[in-house]
């Protein structure tokens, strides 16, 4: 089981399967960690850290001080099986470290040096993928098996100062794809690599210029947005170049702004731009004509900009305006008739839903209450809102999560900065875990999702 969490990240303390939700009154199996940067010192003193989290202030701990001279700024964790690997600072230079989370258990992989960076570390069964940029080979496409000898680059797609910028790292079916571009003369691509290089091979030919993204898993076929002669479509593979194929143009010349890609159900669910109607709601079931806008929220070209997309109970729930300031949170079935907005309390519009997580078969969400982003929930099957704590404010870039059966967040109170709280659905189950850096300081490192 593998997880690739930014700046935290989920670890059995047994090597088991990260967290994820369960159904009430079921004990997890074994003792689940939430790796994260932390720091217990504020202002000039931050010095963000490893460490590691139960959702109880006795199982939140620092695990490794990576840099004894400076802050060290864990960043991209991915758990792969019993290991933690992350980026971090240490002297001059961003470096690969793996940890089984023991006190010896460190190890350094690989060192980007002075002017080089590490990013979109993604596990792949039990090979672990990123992007490293160095002097000598500028942005190429790295593996790592969690041992030094084991860390090496896959293919120098573009050798010399030109880059391939891999992105979009995706697992599926066993392979890892990505898109790469030859920064000095263009042409991006689809690829696909089982970690050799005389297995990385072009999936959508670079000289297309394609421009693959979106990359989403779905049945046996992987589905991603990407521009063929000029038009913006949803695409599909089934891993051969003969097996790539357009499911259906979207936008000729212009930008169709693809997104979101979510399966919920038997659809495909993403948003798109046709130039008639605007950013708004589709859906594929991985036919031409069974691809379509599901509504026109905003009608015309005015764009609803649906957003937040997340799968519940075989339906789609996503942020999304249909007039007025603020976005509102909708529910579809891919109909229509089937489309409907999800109000509070009061019948008023839940306002600028973000960061949704599912937890005990409900919906959780972040949505404004008097100017600030509070935690909401919506009961399974229901079609009102409620608020779970008005006085817990969210940090809006740090998404949910579920901890041995736990809803976890990170927040902050009148008397604490942004520090992790837990919550078993009720007001009086919300609770302050540990206030890692006391007082107004904050003691997790801020962490945008996009």
């Amino acid at each position: 089981m593998a997880l690739a969490c930014g700046a935290l990240c989920t670890l059995a303390a047994c090597g088991g399967s990260g967290g994820g939700a369960r159904h009430s009154g079921d004990e997890p199996e074994v003792t689940q960690y939430r790796y994260f940067s932390g720091s217990h010192l504020g202002g000039d003193q931050e010095d963000w850290e490893l460490w590691r989290t139960d959702g109880t202030a006795e199982g939140t701990a620092r695990v490794h001080d990576v840099s004894a001279e400076a802050a060290s700024y864990p960043e991209n964790i991915t758990q792969i099986g019993g290991r933690t690997f992350f980026t971090a600072w240490d002297a001059d230079s961003e470096n690969l470290w793996v940890t089984d989370g023991s006190d010896d258990g460190l190890t350094l992989l690989v060192q980007a040096g002075s002017e080089g960076y590490l990013n979109q570390l993604t596990a792949v069964e039990n090979l672990l993928y990123f992007v490293m940029t160095t002097q000598e080979h500028g942005s190429e496409l790295w593996r790592s098996d969690g041992t030094p000898a084991g860390t090496q680059m896959v293919i120098d797609l573009t050798p010399g100062s030109c880059n391939s910028h891999p992105a979009s790292l995706t697992a599926f079916d066993g392979a890892l794809y990505f898109s790469a571009i030859n920064s000095c003369i263009g042409r991006p691509g689809l690829w696909k690599t089982d970690g050799t290089a005389e297995g990385t091979v072009a999936v959508l030919a670079p000289q297309n210029g394609s421009y693959p993204a979106n990359l989403t898993p779905w049945g046996d076929s992987l589905y991603f947005s990407a521009i063929v002669e000029t038009e913006y479509g949803l695409w599909k593979s089934d891993g051969t170049a003969d097996g790539t194929t357009r499911v259906r143009g979207i936008r000729l010349a212009q930008q169709a702004n693809l997104g979101w890609f979510t399966v919920a159900g038997d659809l495909l669910f993403f948003r798109a731009n046709d130039g008639e109607h605007g950013t708004e709601i589709w859906k594929s079931d991985g036919t031409e004509a069974g691809t379509q806008n599901v509504l026109d929220l905003l009608p015309g070209a005015d764009s609803s900009n649906p957003q937040w997309l997340i799968a519940h109970a075989g339906q789609l729930y996503f942020a999304a305006y249909s007039g007025g300031t603020s976005s509102g949170l909708w529910r579809t079935d891919g109909t229509a008739a089937g489309t409907v907005e999800i109000r509070d309390t009061d019948g008023n519009s839940v306002r600028a839903m973000n960061v949704p997580v599912i937890y005990r078969d409900s919906l959780y969400f972040g949505a404004l209450w008097d100017g600030r982003h509070v935690m909401w929930r919506l009961q399974d099957g229901g079609d009102v809102a409620e608020i779970l704590n008005a006085s817990v404010y969210l940090d809006n870039g740090n998404p949910p999560f579920v901890l041995n059966d736990r809803l976890m967040f990170l927040a902050e109170d009148s008397a604490h900065g942004v520090e992790l709280w837990r919550s078993e659905g009720t007001f009086e189950s919300t609770v302050l875990v540990q206030d890692i850096c006391p007082g107004a300081c904050s003691g997790w490192e801020p962490y945008y999702v996009p």
